[in-house]
């Protein structure tokens, strides 16, 4: 018995460092729609719309060290003006023996690894990379929500973000695999 115990706790150790995904070969200036998600450079703002909730996202930055990758983040959603929240998403790709052990028993979804952004109880799955962040139109990859469309701006300031621009193309899950250029994204 205590053999089987350290074969597990050994191998527990071991998967602690789990494989990371690669990041969407994009160039720094282009944004990826997929069926699921879309991806956008780091930098810049985009609209999320899910019936009458809106809100703004901009990530700021990102950091790597030896867990994983995080990014900054500021939210934006109209109340009497704006109203901002800021925060930091993570995508581990190392996990503690016991951050592993704790999640087999809980059935956690994500391991730890993924983080979600939410706000009004609109919850979408964010994932962050060096030069773009993922954030999918559901709870995860395979738990998408029809109602949430997402609109991706050339815009880098709060003062330019307006919700009424004619301009913006929303996409939403089931949209096609296409490559934009930012500067592209209004034309």
């Amino acid at each position: 018995m205590m053999k089987k115990t350290l074969i597990l706790v050994l191998l527990l150790i071991g998967w602690g460092s789990l494989p990371e995904a690669s990041e969407p070969s994009l160039k720094p200036e282009e944004v990826k729609i997929v069926r699921q998600a879309i991806c956008l450079p780091v930098g810049r703002f985009v609209l999320i719309q899910r019936q009458d909730l809106f809100c703004a996202i901009i990530f700021l930055s990102t950091e790597r060290n030896e867990s994983g990758i995080s990014a900054s983040y500021q939210l934006f959603w109209p109340s009497e003006g704006w109203r901002q929240e800021r925060g930091k998403i993570s995508y581990r790709t190392r996990l503690t023996g016991l951050e592993i052990l704790r999640n087999l028993f809980h059935h956690e979804d994500s391991i730890g690894r993924v983080e979600k952004l939410s706000l009004d109880g609109l919850e979408l799955l964010c994932e962050p990379f060096e030069t773009h962040a993922v954030i999918y139109f559901g709870t995860s990859p395979d738990n998408l929500d029809p109602a949430v469309k997402i609109a991706p701006t050339p815009w880098r300031r709060m003062e330019e973000v307006n919700l009424k621009e004619p301009r913006l193309k929303w996409y939403g899950s089931g949209s096609r695999e296409q490559n934009i250029r930012i500067d592209e994204l209004l034309k």
